[in-house]
């Protein structure tokens, strides 16, 4: 069963079309990373998916359903976007910051429940920031303020999370925290995670599906195993990778190399 279908699907900023004609199946349940070079369109099909960025031709279709014919509020309660940069709120404190993934689901006139108060508490402890809950944004960590956004992330109980570049930034521990968090709600919720990842490794340690993207389309994708073979990385980044064991794939410029 495949949560996210893409059919034909063209996104362009004003004159600039970094992704045209792509098709492709993002499966249901599992933990898919969107990897490729720089500027290949990685983080525009994120976009597009979370009804950022509507198409203008083809079609996003999440469950059966167009995402740019659902109402936001539905939209925003089915799937949830942590984006690379997240806007700066950084006066909110992390509870503030979490309470606000309740929002797709009530209206401006109700009252907050016990039962929004439940969620929050449950998001929090799940991403690990539960003792943090009276800390501001700018006083955490990268990680923590990674959880953080996550928490808010988990609390809109979305059954689809897309991650764009989670681990920008951070400290080696910080990023296995991140990926291993995002690694978890996908084996022990089954929830369907869509992550840019730029490090090979984490794709290779934390994904079950791989979709490998190249001047705005589809290089090849399938299940992750497959996907880190040396033959398809070079095609993709069109560098040598020479993987010195088998799960650590390194890339080396060919340039370099001929040197």
């Amino acid at each position: 069963m495949a949560t996210i279908t893409l059919d034909q699907v063209t996104l362009a900023y004003k004159n600039f079309a970094p992704i045209e004609g792509l098709s492709a199946c993002i499966p249901h349940g599992q933990f898919t990373a969107l990897i490729g070079p720089s500027g290949c369109g990685k983080s525009t099909l994120l976009a597009g998916i979370a009804g950022q960025l509507k198409p203008n031709r083809g079609v996003i279709k999440l469950n059966g359903d167009d995402v740019y014919a659902l109402p936001k509020g539905e939209l925003d309660r089915r799937l949830a976007l942590l984006p690379q940069k997240p806007n700066a709120l950084h006066e909110l404190t992390v509870r503030e910051l979490v309470e606000r993934g309740r929002e797709p689901y009530r209206k401006w006139y109700q009252a907050w429940s016990s039962e929004d108060e439940q969620i929050v508490n449950a998001a929090m402890r799940e991403a690990g920031v539960g003792d943090l809950g009276g800390r501001t944004l700018q006083e955490l960590s990268g990680g923590q303020h990674q959880r953080a956004w996550i928490a808010r992330t988990l609390a809109q109980q979305t059954d689809v999370i897309l991650v764009d570049e989670p681990t920008t930034f951070l400290s080696v521990a910080s990023q296995e925290e991140v990926l291993g968090l995002l690694s978890r709600l996908r084996h022990e919720q089954g929830r369907t995670i869509v992550a840019v990842l730029h490090d090979l490794a984490h794709a290779q340690r934390f994904a079950d599906f791989v979709i490998a993207m190249r001047d705005g389309r589809i290089a090849a994708m399938g299940e992750t195993r497959e996907m880190m073979r040396p033959e398809i990385l070079s095609e993709v980044f069109e560098v040598d990778c020479n993987p010195p064991q088998p799960t650590h794939p390194v890339l080396r410029a060919r340039r370099a190399r001929r040197a």
